[in-house]
């Protein structure tokens, strides 16, 4: 293995644990969340999703359901995981530090000769 890449997976390991401890760190309770509207409403989307197939989320400001409130990515995405905010952050912490990796490592070494370590051949 290439010193690059040896680099290139300290690099992506620090950047797991340091978002990992982050997740840990953060409260997941309903204190916590009421703290980060956004994030309550996901979840809160993600768990009428996974629980009800319904995307829509109770709106007091309205005092009624909202429904084609978000785009329903991110909400699926929350659903996934069961919709508990702790399993959530530690996934998304693990396609946040894949994202660094560069595609022609994935596969194995397919690089060209004298090619960039990040570009892949064509």
């Amino acid at each position: 293995m290439g010193a690059w890449k040896r680099l290139l997976i300290l690099i992506l390991l620090l950047g797991l644990a340091l978002r990992v401890a982050a997740v840990l760190w953060q409260q997941g309770d309903s204190a916590g969340l009421s703290q980060l509207p956004d994030q309550l409403e996901y979840l809160q989307l993600g768990s009428n999703l996974l629980h009800h197939s319904t995307l829509s989320l109770y709106d007091a400001r309205f005092g009624q359901n909202v429904y084609a409130y978000r785009t329903p990515g991110y909400p699926a995405f929350v659903a996934l995981c069961g919709a508990k905010p702790r399993v959530v952050g530690l996934a998304q912490a693990l396609i946040d530090s894949l994202t660094i990796w560069p595609p022609p490592a994935l596969p194995g070494d397919c690089r060209a000769a004298g090619a960039s370590p990040v570009s892949p051949r064509v």
